[in-house]
């Protein structure tokens, strides 16, 4: 009990609590806001589906009326057999009068669907027994389970008084909740974490606390329990905190607490799944402690090997990001479709849900909706990893070898070394050099950079052996597409066997089987494609499936964005490079678009966009933000500035002792980091390079990369882009002359455009240090100065791009995204001609050049002289 006492007293001086406090209620505040802002997307998924069904009952009344009236039927006669249809039609079209206030009417959505379903049920019953099952609109494809499903979860809403809550936008409690874990909880939430948990265990070694406890009548074990109790309860008060400020936002601004018996759907239909949102909410935050148990036993082992709070920190998050790389991503288990049917090549390897791994329970949606097993087995398995490595901890902790780890080199002879130094040349610049030797020596540069330099290897690597296991995930998807379209054919010519079927019905069969021949015929196509590697048949195959199969993206699919691809893909075939696979191409050409119109799917679906070349695969370094993981990394290991000086060594004072003026100490301090900084980063790129040309992958630096062009002058030829349809625009008015401004696309080669990336990361590096360096000046702790700077510049970007927006463009935030502003989507989304990265390169270096000169200035009063 003492220790535990004395830990909590420790968090409470240094302001841990207040700050936890602080970032649960930015959290659940911006969480709330985002929910609030899109209102108007509430249930528009649900509408466009429906309006999708009333498109099909249209057509089919079109057809109605026409065969009818082919077959010499009265207009009374006609009408007699379209009244239930009508009565389904009607339901169906009463759903207009909801959309505009879809939220309002949220509680006489539910009744208004089982009106629908009940009108299609008496429908088709009707057709049974009037028309020999002869029908013409089939609700799901005639798929009546899912049928059954839907109006079972619409029917459990309406007996408990419950109205139809929006998966993704709901402002009550319970649903907001939700959508809070499904989208916070994960590794943004356990790096954080970090961050606040790492020094209460790695601390003592940095502040020579741990001295003191040796002369303590206290047992190891004791001291590790009360680490561990105190970082749980800050965990849980981070997690509570920030529930309980969701539902008070939800409360006094929102649609109050909401149900937890509200039932939980499948995003991809209006089916139950079979637990309710109060036992998902329970089950999630279960498995999410039991990983945050099992990274704080990973961060009390690496405090017995590493003394430094940022070497900890840092290896922490790369065993979080790769741990969280080895869940697998596709469950798709094509052996039991293809048991003892003919393939095209060999099956791939299948895989399944690994409930033994513990990086699993960080995607603990997986775990309730993918596993059937008793939540007390997942508890067991992750207390015993936990424990596992408590267990080593305390045993590593005693070892004099792990106790005495060091990088550092073993302390010279001094006579030796002087007659060294004696006969060195004098180099100028040497407080510069000093710096820089001082940051390549420190094992918190050193370890940090060599874990970033391996994994951006192992992720190029990743990436060419992900597209050999995608053109074979592909060719096997073609393959059984085709066998079912085999199956269809072999059924149709079975029902047109029969001599006694109407003309009408003998003529849709055999339209049907026209299709499904066309369909079977340019699968098979496609999966030889796949086998052979045929660039040209593969981007042909890929056009074709993407115009003909684009209906199956619920709520619409975004046709600006798959124009912009076509264009792409006509592109690639004509510079004859390899194609971009992907196992959710068409989601991923919706999500990766600003006309998205379901840009919540990045966050619920998981696929692999994957192009072998060199080229793709440094800009994809970009593309998926892993520059910005890059940048926090390099923030917490040496842009530190001159808070090392006063944190660890307290060497600030004996700067006024050297014979050394106070220009070159400052400017040696910075310039030594920039040097450095620009040296790993070429080391890195330098090493992927050579390294994927050694695994054979080509360059391809000729890849189209799209370029948007916010406004088109009369000689434009290409295709034109609507800019009421981009997604930044929805909720937004905008001026008739704005609205009325087109837009288009050009192509570049991607290796030009992956130069503006680098030296826009490069640039936004250089200010991320001059910003440290003038914070070290005010705040003594290292690793506070990382924090705060982390901090600063991820809210800045957050405000930049979302409030602020086109009157942020000269503040140095918003050019951390740099695809956004490289490939102009920046230039469309905030309705600026003018912005590109030479705009960025130019206020980067203007911010640069400010904050340097800031830091000297203050350099100057504290510590400076002549």
């Amino acid at each position: 009990m003492p220790n535990l006492l004395f830990e909590l007293k420790k968090v409470l001086k240094n302001k841990k609590i207040l700050v936890i406090i602080l970032v649960s209620l930015m959290i659940s505040s911006l969480n709330f806001c985002w929910n609030y802002i899109n209102m108007n997307w509430y249930g528009v998924d649900l509408f466009n589906r429906i309006f999708e069904i009333s498109l099909e009952i249209s057509e089919s009344r079109n057809t109605y009326q026409k065969l009818m009236t082919d077959a010499g039927l009265t207009p009374h006669e006609i009408r007699r057999h379209m009244v239930l249809f009508t009565e389904m039609e009607n339901s169906i079209r009463k759903f207009e009068q909801y959309r505009d206030n879809r939220h309002k009417f949220r509680y006489e959505i539910p009744k208004q669907m089982l009106a629908f379903y009940e009108a299609y049920e008496k429908y088709s019953e009707d057709r049974q027994i009037n028309a020999n099952g002869r029908q013409f609109f089939h609700l799901y494809r005639g798929d009546i389970e899912r049928l059954n499903l839907e109006k079972a979860f619409f029917q459990e809403l309406v007996d408990k008084g419950l109205p139809y809550e929006d998966p993704n936008f709901s402002l009550s409690g319970a649903n907001l909740l939700k959508n809070l874990i499904d989208t916070i909880f994960g590794n943004i939430l356990i790096i954080l974490l970090i961050f606040i948990l790492v020094d209460i265990f790695s601390g003592e070694k940095t502040s020579g606390g741990e001295k003191l406890r040796l002369i303590q009548p206290v047992k190891r074990k004791n001291i590790l329990v009360a680490k561990i109790i105190t970082s749980f309860i800050l965990v849980l008060l981070l997690l509570f905190s920030t529930m309980i400020f969701t539902y008070l936002f939800a409360l006094l601004f929102g649609d109050g607490f909401g149900s937890m018996a509200y039932p939980l759907q499948k995003y991809y239909s209006l089916e139950k799944v079979g637990v309710s949102i109060g036992e998902y909410l329970s089950l999630g935050i279960l498995y999410y402690i039991l990983y945050i148990l099992f990274i704080i036993s990973c961060i009390a082992l690496l405090t017995t090997i590493f003394k430094e709070t940022s070497i900890v920190a840092v290896c922490t998050i790369f065993i979080t990001i790769l741990g969280a790389m080895t869940v697998p991503r596709e469950w798709k288990d094509y052996s039991l479709l293809l048991q003892g049917l003919p393939i095209i090549g060999e099956i791939p390897e299948v895989k399944p849900i690994n409930y033994m791994n513990p990086f699993t329970y960080q995607q603990f949606e997986r775990l309730i909706l993918g596993l059937d097993k008793s939540p007390l087995i997942l508890l067991g398995i992750m207390v015993f990893y936990s424990i596992a490595l408590l267990f080593l901890t305390c045993h590593l902790s005693k070892v004099t070898l792990i106790q005495n780890f060091s990088l550092t080199f073993k302390i010279k002879d001094g006579e030796e070394s002087l007659k060294k130094i004696e006969k060195q040349k004098n180099y100028p610049l040497p407080y510069f050099r000093f710096e820089l030797l001082k940051i390549f020596k420190r094992k918190t540069t050193t370890i940090p950079y060599f874990l970033v330099f391996i994994f951006v290897l192992g992720y190029g690597l990743m990436m060419v052996n992900s597209y050999e296991k995608l053109i074979d995930n592909e060719r096997v998807f073609y393959n059984s597409q085709a066998l079912q379209y085999a199956a269809f054919i072999e059924e149709t010519e079975r029902r047109l066997e029969d001599n006694n079927l109407e003309r009408e019905i003998v003529e849709g069969l055999l339209r049907s089987k026209e299709k499904y021949i066309r369909e079977y015929n340019n699968n098979i196509r496609a999966a030889n494609a796949f086998l052979n590697r045929d660039i040209d048949e593969m981007v042909e195959m890929q056009k074709y499936f993407l115009i003909t199969h684009s209906d199956i993206m619920r709520g619409g699919y975004p046709l600006q964005a798959r124009a912009v691809f076509l264009e792409k893909l006509d592109e690639i075939k004509e510079r004859k490079v390899q194609p971009i696979l992907s196992n959710g191409l068409l989601f991923w050409v919706a999500t990766n678009s600003p006309f998205a119109n379901e840009i919540s799917l990045t966050n619920k679906l998981e696929f692999d966009i994957v192009q072998p070349s060199i080229t793709y695969i440094i800009n994809s370094l970009f593309k998926n933000k892993i520059s910005i993981l890059l940048l926090v990394v390099f923030a917490i290991s040496f842009f530190w500035g001159f808070s090392d000086e006063t944190h660890d060594t307290n060497t600030m004072f004996l700067l006024n002792i050297q014979p050394i003026n106070k220009k070159r100490i400052y400017f040696g301090k910075i310039f030594a980091q920039i040097i450095a900084f620009l040296v790993m980063i070429g080391i890195i790129l330098g090493g992927l390079f050579i390294t994927l040309k050694i695994a054979g992958s080509p360059v391809e630096g000729n890849f189209p990369a799209v370029q948007y062009i916010n406004q088109i002058d009369e000689n434009y030829e290409g295709i034109t882009l609507n800019r009421r349809l981009l997604i930044e625009n929805r909720g937004r008015k905008i001026s008739a002359r704005d609205a009325n401004k087109l837009m288009g696309i050009t192509f570049r080669n991607m290796s030009e455009q992956n130069w503006e990336l680098v030296v826009l990361f490069a640039l936004t590096g250089l200010v991320i240090i001059a910003f440290a360096t003038l914070l070290s000046l005010k705040i003594k702790n290292k690793f506070l100065v990382s924090l705060v700077t982390i901090l600063v510049f991820a809210m800045g970007f957050f405000l930049s791009r979302y409030i602020l927006r086109r009157y942020s463009i000269l503040l140095p935030f918003i050019w951390l995204d740099q695809p956004l502003v490289a490939t102009g989507i920046a230039s469309m989304i905030f309705n600026l001609n003018f912005l590109n990265s030479f705009l960025g390169i130019f206020v980067l270096t203007v911010w640069f050049t400010l904050f340097v000169y800031w830091g000297y200035r203050e350099f100057n009063k504290q510590w400076g002289r002549g």
